[in-house]
């Protein structure tokens, strides 16, 4: 999950995600969320619900809801 991830189809949606002891951060366009690592996704405390972030080892991806179905977000290099 570390690393920056770049949103495939709006290059400009892109956030890094980083180790903060027992817990990550997503770190993004002047937010910083915290997010727990729970049954092999991330889960993020949002707002009203919590949002999960699934790592897809086969394509080096990660898929997470988007207003019209899923969103796939790309490890930059």
């Amino acid at each position: 999950f570390l690393g920056k991830w770049t949103n495939k189809p709006n290059p400009s949606d892109s956030f890094q995600i980083v180790r903060n002891s027992d817990e990550f951060l997503i770190v993004g366009q002047g937010n910083k969320i915290s997010a727990l690592y729970k049954d092999g996704t991330l889960e993020v405390r949002g707002e009203l619900l919590p949002v999960n972030l699934t790592y897809v080892k086969q394509t080096d991806t990660l898929l997470g809801p988007g207003f019209f179905g899923e969103v796939e977000y790309r490890r930059q290099k």
